[in-house]
């Protein structure tokens, strides 16, 4: 049971790396794009954080699969339940929407709204 809890925390650790690499790559390079006013840094990474948002929703994806229940039987044998997504994926899954959302409309627009914030 302290391997699998162990396992369980180690999955939401680099969870939160993942986030936090998101935001870290949105900040250095709006940073760079700012002070150097020259480059789409920013707009380039709106594709990092789309691509690190829908690892994070594929492994929320995978965290939640159907495990067999000793108390549900189906023709005599054990019936595969849906296994209940803990409070800290479901909020995974909606920063990793968020993120793809987001970073789409970065990735798309980010040049614009440098040019308007500079300006």
């Amino acid at each position: 049971m302290a391997i699998q809890s162990l396992d369980k925390k180690t999955s939401v650790c680099f969870d939160l790396f993942l986030i936090a690499l998101e935001l870290t790559a949105l900040g250095v390079s709006l940073f760079f794009n700012i002070t150097l006013e020259e480059g789409e840094w920013f707009q380039r990474s709106g594709s990092l954080v789309v691509l690190l948002s829908v690892i994070l929703e594929i492994r929320q994806s995978l965290a939640k699969q159907p495990q067999a229940s000793p108390d549900v039987f189906v023709n005599g044998k054990p019936s595969l339940v849906d296994a209940e997504t803990p409070t800290v994926r479901k909020l995974f899954h909606w920063i990793a929407w968020t993120g793809i959302v987001i970073g789409t409309l970065i990735w798309g627009y980010g040049d614009i709204f440098i040019d308007l914030l500079i300006k």
